[in-house]
C-alpha cells in the first residue's frame, strides 16, 4: 500500500525550472525555522495552524505552512530533534516528488 504513495514518473518538462514548487520548499523551511526559533511556537499553532472548532479564514491558507515544533521538555532527546528533521524532510522531499 505504501508504494502507491511514491511518485514512480513524470511527464513534465524538465527543461524548465519548478519555480512553484522551490518556492513552496522555500516558504515551507523559512517557516519552519522562524516557528521553531520563537518561542511561542505553540501560540503561532493555535493562531495559524487551523483548529476545526473554530475556524479563521487565514488558517485555510496558512495551516500548509507549519509543522512540528523543536521539543521544549528538559529530558527530550536526540530522537525528538531527530523526528522533527525527518518530519519537515519527508514532508518537502513528497512536495519535490510530487510538485
Amino acid at each position: 500500500m505504501f508504494a502507491l504513495l511514491i511518485p514512480t514518473g513524470s511527464d513534465h518538462d524538465r527543461n524548465r525550472l519548478p519555480l512553484a514548487t522551490l518556492s513552496l520548499i522555500a516558504i515551507n523551511l523559512v517557516v519552519d525555522l522562524l516557528t521553531n526559533l520563537s518561542c511561542h511556537w505553540e501560540q503561532i499553532a493555535k493562531a495559524y495552524g487551523f483548529v476545526a472548532e473554530h475556524p479563521q479564514p487565514i488558517q485555510f491558507l496558512t495551516h500548509m505552512f507549519l509543522h512540528a515544533g523543536w521539543p521544549t521538555a528538559r529530558d527530550a532527546s536526540w530522537v525528538d530533534y531527530a523526528n522533527c528533521l525527518l518530519h519537515i524532510s519527508g514532508n518537502m522531499a513528497y512536495l519535490w516528488f510530487a510538485g
